[in-house]
């Protein structure tokens, strides 16, 4: 009877069946026809796994083992951005493992070091600078980059912070070298010798440096090495004597060419003396003329020349010098001044000897002063009349020249 019901069945409805008696599969469940699956053939990954892998590393079926497939566990946006990568995983035991090899997952925040750490598009976001980058630098007064040998220098970014600045050239002191070393566009102007001065009157000291006094064409050079001054101040001639033998000399206000050698003009006189000081004609009667005896000490002698308004030299007067020591003076012959002013008051002439005062310093430190009745008096460089109650002094014994103008009564020394 089954037999027959199966050729029937088969006669009619063309149906098929399992193969498989009803009682060995009581609950009659169909088999899929091969039809009836999914192509596989175009899957990645798929060599016998019939479904496509994920990059997750879920494998929805099965896979061959040493079968490698790309991997990524981060935000999916920020997969091979910036210094993020995938990785691989290969196929074990049939699935392909949760681990990822060689992915690089983004960074919690930026290292400042010239990459996208954190893999959103946007490099060294937050930090000071990105890495390697380079800017100018320069730490100098205003207005002196670029003057004289300032230039400025370069900062390099390193992990989010600018390095110290490199190769910059700033402002020195200025030096005699021919160099603007303090970039403010002169050369050898704030160096050198300063000029001190104050009303005899006065308890305050100025200073300038010469460069900033002595200016114009023929003016001293910057760094010149002042011998001796003397200002005759009845004709407003100011002569300036240089280490070099120079002569520069200043006429009503206007500097004239320099004269090569001072001896062309005092005959006689030593390329070098320790100090000069004038007597003016005028201020002693019977003379009328204007103009000055201008005394030169260059010991063991001291020589005498009169300085006439047309700028015409006599010929030297030479005499020995004296040792007043016995007098309360210096042994004149023996000690080194170091520089000399006059102090005048016509109102006192013929009535005081304190009409005509000249002061000197000498190398051991004591400050001489002789009168016009040739007294003398002296006193350590600090206390005397130059020094004492004074504020902005220089320093005792450090003076080259010294000189002296009338109206006002005003000294004036040359120092360091």
């Amino acid at each position: 009877m089954r037999t027959a019901l199966f050729l029937l069945c088969l006669a009619s409805f063309g149906c098929a069946t399992s193969g498989v008696d009803e009682q060995a599969d009581p609950n009659h469940h169909p088999q899929p026809d091969a039809s009836t699956l999914p192509d596989d053939s175009g899957m990645d990954g798929g060599g016998g796994g019939g479904g496509a892998p994920s990059e997750a590393g879920t494998w929805p079926g099965s896979c061959t083992d040493g079968e490698t497939e790309a991997c990524y566990s981060g935000p999916p946006s920020t997969k091979d951005v910036g210094a993020c990568r995938h990785g691989t995983h290969a196929c074990q035991g049939g699935d392909f493992p949760a681990s990822c090899t060689g992915e690089v997952l983004p960074a919690a925040a930026e290292a400042c070091d010239g990459v996208d750490d954190d893999c959103d598009g946007t490099i060294d976001e937050g930090c000071g600078c990105s890495e390697g980058e380079t800017r100018p630098c320069y730490t100098g007064a205003p207005g002196t980059d670029g003057v004289g040998p300032c230039k400025a220098g370069t900062q390099t970014c390193a992990s989010g912070t600018w390095s110290a600045c490199s190769g910059a050239v700033l402002p020195l002191d200025e030096t005699c070298n021919a160099v603007d070393d303090d970039c403010n566009g002169s050369v050898d102007d704030q160096v050198g010798l300063r000029l001190y001065s104050r009303l005899f009157t006065a308890t305050a000291w100025t200073k300038e440096y010469l460069s900033s006094v002595w200016t114009g064409p023929n003016a001293p050079p910057p760094c010149a090495v002042v011998l001796e001054t003397v200002l005759i101040t009845d004709i407003d001639r100011l002569l300036v004597f240089t280490a070099d033998g120079k002569l520069y000399l200043r006429k009503n206000g206007v500097w004239g060419p320099p004269i090569d050698d001072a001896r062309t003009v005092f005959g006689s006189l030593p390329v070098k003396f320790s100090s000069v000081y004038q007597v003016p004609h005028s201020l002693f009667p019977p003379h009328t003329a204007r103009g000055a005896d201008l005394t030169f000490s260059a010991p063991p002698k001291a020589y005498i020349y009169a300085y006439s308004q047309e700028d015409v030299v006599s010929a030297a007067n030479i005499v020995d010098l004296s040792d007043d020591r016995d007098a309360g003076g210096p042994n004149q012959p023996g000690e080194l001044p170091l520089w000399s002013l006059e102090q005048f008051d016509p109102s006192l002439f013929g009535q005081s000897a304190e009409a005509s005062q000249v002061y000197t310093e000498y190398e051991s430190g004591i400050v001489y002063r002789f009168d016009a009745a040739f007294v003398w008096r002296s006193w350590p460089a600090a206390l005397s009349p130059i020094w004492s109650g004074t504020t902005g002094s220089p320093p005792a014994k450090s003076c080259v020249a010294g000189f002296a103008e009338h109206t006002p009564e005003k000294m004036y020394l040359v120092c360091p």
